[in-house]
C-alpha cells in the first residue's frame, strides 16, 4: 500500500526530469501490459497454448507478451488479446497524476477484468432459477410485457430474455436504497 509521502517523493522526481517522467510512463505500461494478459490469462485458466490458439499466434509468441522485457505490442496485437478475452481495450494519452495513482494502488484485483458475459456495468441476466437472488421488477417497453430479473440497485445494467433473445440495457425509473423491488425502464435492446 502506498502512501502520501511516496507519491509527494515521485512527484518531486517528476518535477525534477522529464527523462524519469518518460521513464516512468513507459515501465509503467512494460510491466503492467504483460501482467494483465498473463493474470486474464490464469483468471480464465487458460494455457498460453489455449490462449495462442484463441488469438492466432503461437504459445511462443503468448509467452513473449507476458514478458516484461519484450515490450513490442502492436495495438492490433492488443486488440485481438482484448477479443480473446472479451474485454474492451481502451488506449488513450493521460494525464501523469492519473498514471502514477494507478501504479500506486496496483493489487492482485487489478489485474483482472471481466468478460463481456461478467461486466459488473452490465449486472443483470434474465432468470427465474429457484435460489437465485431477491428478484426485482423489469419493466420491457419494447414488448410490453414485465420480466424477473437480478438488479442492481443504481447505475446501468444488461437484461437479458432469452424467450424473445434481446439484449436490454436499463436504467433505474428512481434511485431507491430500499428493500422494495426495483423497477428499470429499458432504453435500448438489440438481438442477441
Amino acid at each position: 500500500m502506498s502512501t502520501d509521502s511516496d507519491r509527494q517523493e515521485i512527484y518531486e522526481k517528476f518535477k525534477e526530469s522529464k527523462e524519469y517522467r518518460d521513464a516512468f510512463i513507459a515501465e509503467h505500461i512494460y510491466s503492467r501490459l504483460p501482467l494483465k494478459i498473463r493474470g486474464l490469462r490464469e483468471q480464465r485458466g487458460w494455457s498460453q497454448k489455449e490462449l495462442g490458439e484463441k488469438v492466432g499466434m503461437a504459445q511462443a509468441w503468448v509467452s513473449k507478451l507476458e514478458d516484461p522485457s519484450y515490450g513490442k505490442y502492436t495495438i492490433a496485437t492488443l486488440l485481438r488479446l482484448a477479443s480473446a478475452f472479451d474485454v474492451g481495450l481502451d488506449i488513450d494519452f493521460t494525464v501523469f497524476s492519473e498514471i502514477l495513482d494507478k501504479a500506486l494502488t496496483l493489487t492482485p484485483e487489478s489485474f483482472e477484468v471481466a468478460s463481456f458475459a461478467d461486466d459488473p456495468g452490465f449486472v443483470v441476466y434474465i432468470s427465474t432459477i429457484e435460489g437465485s437472488q431477491p428478484q426485482h421488477r423489469i419493466r420491457d417497453d419494447f414488448s410490453g410485457s414485465h420480466m424477473i430479473g437480478r438488479a442492481a440497485r443504481t447505475g446501468h445494467i444488461r437484461a437479458v430474455d432469452n424467450t424473445v433473445k434481446t439484449s436490454v440495457i436499463l436504467r433505474p425509473e428512481e434511485d431507491k436504497t430500499t428493500e422494495e423491488p426495483l423497477e428499470f425502464r429499458a432504453y435500448a435492446a438489440t438481438a442477441v
